[in-house]
């Protein structure tokens, strides 16, 4: 026995040595079986090569595949190890390229379509096709073709499935007759009859037949049949494909209602408030029941003393119905005023701050002095709130006492308070928290060492806790659970406590690597540009949810979910992001109206995926002809010329422009343009090319550089200078510096951008005896955001310039100057008129019409002006944001700004003010503003400016 024992512990140790030497041996190469999606199996296998060079083993491989078993678009997956080889099997899911179902029927199938859960972009697993011909098959089971069945045609391209699903419907059953079950009578089911004759020799359909029924119950309630009953009885065959309908009718008592005295409120509004008290009854009521609805109809409004009584009259009508009328006589009530309102027992927090709380955002019957019984029996808790928050937890508000004056028109109101102590806080703890971060943390707290207590934001204070941490890379910080008397400790005289926040931060969350899973056509290197986390960056939610904005933004994916891994094999965290790719190509047609270009009609169709890059390619066209002229000037106001504006635009991108030069953060753009569009003073034909590249070389610094080169055609212009036609060629440098928290939704930090653009000869301007373009444009934006308290104060303030470069003076023959229309003289260039600034877009100065807000001090458009020095802009903007829920900001308000020339007058702007509704999306907020004006001016024509006006814009600001 003793022998056995030994060899059996030498054997042990030989196996685990084994293993542990075989666990150690490095993996040298790798045989990849991979199939079902080409680009995934591409992906996984310089993934997994990367992993062989930087050291995977037998030892750490199954924590690996681990991680890579997260993604959900592996059907199957095995491996085995022989020689320092790794053996990969591996097959992805294919995905859904169409799924439709095909039928002779006219039966609507598009949402049945959306809602069995397969659907373009989704994987194509044959579990979830069985579910799903499971649930067509019943759909038209249930509208009356009992006999169909279903062939499933699929089409196999690729990583691509087409589903075809095919309903042979058979011969459908036809409804004989439609009978009512009931002991009523049939002249009192009469017209219920009727109502189901319209299935009489019609396809059995069970929905449409249920709908009428519980549409049929409805209306028997809202008739006075409160107690009624309608149910559907088991199908009949009557023949092969004939089916008898059954439905039991219980009408019950028929209810009427008569209401006399009643003045403040019509028949139609009491009855709806009695129904509607009936119905959250289920039905069911006493004479009791009414009077307290009516009463109480009367008791919201402030009128009180309303007395009713009810006279019930029971019978049947002629054809034996049962029925009850019941007749009301209401003789209403009055206001009551309140004559006294004390507070007795309060000697910590005066008189004045309880009558001020007990005012403020009072009911619109106290604010006039009236009896409100839902508001003062609320003040009691608000009240009491309020010694909370100020260390009072012990403090008592009794409901209010009432008194009534003899003849019931005044009210005496008394809240009695005992206040009992005030709490302090003589320690606040913060166990599990880092040393270094606690004197940071506490001064975040709402409650503090040595102040009052306030109980009714601990948790908020808890939240700050736990929120601060996992902003400092602790992304997994949670409180304990403790029991409240946990939490708070009070000493035995109750003046004292201890605050308890007791938190688990667990590890440091740093970035290892990412692994990204939901994705097909789209390339692994798109998503892996936006992955801006180096090896060992913190990762924090609010920087997962910037990746995840950011991975929004591309318009690729219809579901995005990011969530942190341990890696077992390494220090750090692996990201698992999980996406699903939405239809890369749509068009669209859009017919409308706009007040400023009058009826228009666009379409257009982009497709943002190309080759799984992320190149975009768009075509957009536009067709508008006004019905407003007051955007032109006073002769082209007058002349009223009917002319359709249009526009045609194609623009390419690629996101990832020579990245064996650049690396991946380059991208280029191209965009072209034809268009005729009306200008203040002229009509243009244009014709554009503007090639660009940007760069972003970090999170917070990108640079752009853009050529454009335009040929534009003026004519039927107000000045004779403007009739003409201008080459402008020139470049455009610009950078950017962002600061931001969150460039869709700002609440700290601050974005500054700066961009000049050069217009001259050399880069294919004009340049003969009629002009020479040569000009420089300067354009700032600047914007900053600071959070206090509940909101964020948002500031943007741009300001541009622009100078004429060729500005020497023109001479006649006789060597004399020349002037032209407005007295100036001439020079060899100016800014053409198209390319002078204008307030309008991002610029516009809300609650202005574009032609109210380019108008310069001296009364003139800045359009009627010949730019031959310089010319400038100014637009400020403030707003005090303030989130209502995480997609909904409002706040006020103010803009200021104005177009100057030659000379720019700081406290000569024009102003207004007004409220601003934003909706957030993945891509930009869309912001609903009305302005109004703070001064407001009389045209040269004499006519005074409006008073504000409505804008819709997205993302401006």
């Amino acid at each position: 026995m003793v022998i056995l024992r030994v060899f059996i512990f030498i054997l042990f140790s030989f196996v685990v040595l084994g293993t542990s030497a075989k666990g150690e041996e490095s993996v040298k190469s790798l045989t990849l079986n991979c199939s079902g999606d080409a680009q995934k199996c591409s992906d996984l296998e310089g993934i997994v090569k990367k992993k062989i060079n930087e050291g995977l083993n037998l030892g750490n491989a199954r924590e690996y595949f681990n991680l890579l078993l997260f993604d959900i678009a592996i059907a199957r997956f095995s491996y085995a190890f022989n020689n320092e080889n790794l053996s990969l099997n591996v097959e992805y899911y294919k995905k859904v390229s169409l799924f439709q179902i095909i039928h002779s029927t006219d039966i609507e199938t598009k949402t049945l379509e959306r809602l069995v859960g397969i659907r373009e972009g989704s994987f194509y697993k044959i579990s979830e096709l069985e579910k799903a011909k499971e649930q067509v098959l019943n759909y038209f089971v249930e509208r009356g073709y009992s006999n169909a069945s279903i062939h499933v045609k699929l089409i196999e391209r690729d990583s691509r499935v087409r589903i075809d699903m095919l309903v042979n419907t058979g011969e459908y059953s036809i409804v004989n007759e439609v009978r009512i079950v009931s002991t009523s009578s049939d002249e009192s089911l009469e017209l219920i009859k009727r109502r189901f004759n319209k299935f009489q020799n019609k396809v059995w359909n069970k929905i449409d037949i249920k709908f009428d029924v519980d549409r049929l119950s409805s209306d028997l309630f809202n008739d006075g049949y409160f107690s009624s009953t309608v149910s559907i009885l088991p199908v009949v065959f009557v023949e092969k494909n004939k089916v008898q309908i059954n439905l039991e009718v219980d009408l019950g008592e028929k209810h009427s209602f008569s209401f006399h005295g009643n003045q403040m409120f019509n028949h139609q509004e009491v009855l709806n408030m009695i129904k509607e008290g009936v119905k959250s009854n289920l039905g069911y009521f006493k004479e009791s029941d009414l009077i307290d609805i009516v009463k109480s109809m009367y008791d919201n409004v402030g009128v009180f003393n309303t007395k009713i009584s009810v006279y019930k009259n029971i019978g049947t009508d002629k054809y034996g119905q049962s029925f009850v009328n019941y007749f009301f006589n209401i003789t209403e009530g009055d206001k009551i005023v309140i004559n006294s309102l004390s507070f007795v027992g309060n000697s910590e927090i005066s008189l004045e701050e309880i009558q001020k709380l007990y005012f403020n955002d009072s009911s619109v019957l106290i604010s006039r002095g009236f009896l409100d019984r839902n508001y003062i029996n609320s003040f009691s808790v608000k009240l009491k709130n309020k010694y909370l928050e100020n260390g009072y937890v012990q403090a008592n508000v009794s409901a209010p006492r009432v008194v009534f004056s003899p003849n019931k028109r005044r009210v005496d109101i008394e809240y009695r308070i005992k206040e009992k102590q005030q709490v302090i806080i003589e320690k606040l703890n913060l166990e599990g928290v880092p040393l270094k971060y606690r004197e940071e943390i506490r001064k975040l707290l709402i409650n503090k060492k040595m102040k009052p207590l306030n109980v009714l934001k601990v948790d908020e204070d808890i939240e700050k806790t736990t929120t601060y941490l996992k902003n400092k890379g602790y992304f997994f910080a949670e409180v304990k659970k403790l029991e409240t008397s946990e939490v708070l400790q009070y000493d035995p005289s109750f003046s004292r406590a201890t605050l308890n926040i007791s938190v688990e931060v667990g590890e440091l969350v740093t970035f290892n690597n990412s692994l990204v899973s939901g994705y097909s056509k789209t390339k692994k290197i798109v998503l892996d540009r936006e992955i801006k986390y180096q090896k060992g960056d913190i990762l924090t939610p609010s920087s997962v949810q910037n990746l995840k904005n950011r991975l929004s933004s591309l318009g690729l994916f219809s579901k995005i979910e990011i969530r942190p891994l341990r890696d077992k094999s390494n220090k750090g965290y692996n990201l698992l992001i999980q996406v699903q790719e939405k239809d890369f190509g749509q068009a669209y047609v859009a017919p409308g109206y706009r007040t400023d270009l009058g009826y228009k009609l666009s379409a257009g169709t982009n497709y943002n995926n190309i080759g799984g890059m992320n190149r975009v390619g768009s075509l957009r066209a536009q067709v508008n002809r006004r019905t407003s002229y007051r955007a032109f000037d006073p002769r082209r106001q007058s002349e009223q010329k009917d002319m359709l504006e249009y526009y045609v635009r194609a623009n390419m991108t690629e996101p990832y422009f020579a990245p064996f030069l650049f690396g991946d953060q380059m991208e280029g753009d191209v965009a072209l343009a034809v268009e005729r569009k009306r200008y203040y003073e002229f009509d243009a034909d244009r014709y554009r090319i503007a090639p660009s590249l940007s760069k972003s070389f970090n999170k917070i610094f990108s640079a752009s550089l853009k050529y454009q080169w335009e040929r534009i055609n003026q004519y039927d212009a107000s000045s004779a200078i403007n009739n003409d036609d201008f080459n402008i060629g020139g470049i455009t440098p610009g950078f950017s510096l962002d600061f931001r928290d969150d460039p869709i939704k700002p609440t700290k930090g601050a974005f500054f951008s700066l961009s000049s653009e050069f217009a001259n000869p050399f880069f294919g301007s004009m340049n003969n005896e009629s002009i020479i373009v040569n000009y420089y444009k300067l354009v700032s934006r600047n914007r900053i955001y600071v959070p206090i308290q509940n909101f964020v104060f948002a500031f943007s303030g741009s300001f541009g310039v622009q100078q004429n470069f060729s500005s020497n003076q023109k001479f006649d023959e006789n060597g004399q100057p020349i002037y032209d229309e407005d007295g100036n003289i001439t020079t060899d260039g100016y800014i053409p008129s198209i390319k002078v600034f204008r307030l309008n877009g991002v610029d516009l100065v809300r609650g202005y019409a574009e032609d109210e807000i380019n108008i310069l001090p001296d009364g003139r458009d800045i359009g009627d002006v010949i730019i031959r020095d310089k010319a400038y802009f100014v637009n400020l903007k403030f707003e005090a944001r303030y989130s209502v829920n995480d997609s909904l900001i409002i706040g006020p308000f103010f803009d200021a700004g104005r177009v100057f020339v030659n000379n720019i007058d700081m406290l000569d702007l024009r102003s207004s003010v007004g409220l601003t509704l934003k909706y957030v999306t993945p891509v930009g907020t869309l912001d609903f503003d009305y302005g109004i004006k703070t001064h407001r001016m009389k045209h040269l024509s004499g006519l005074e400016e409006s008073f504000g006006r409505f804008h819709l814009s997205i993302g401006f600001f």
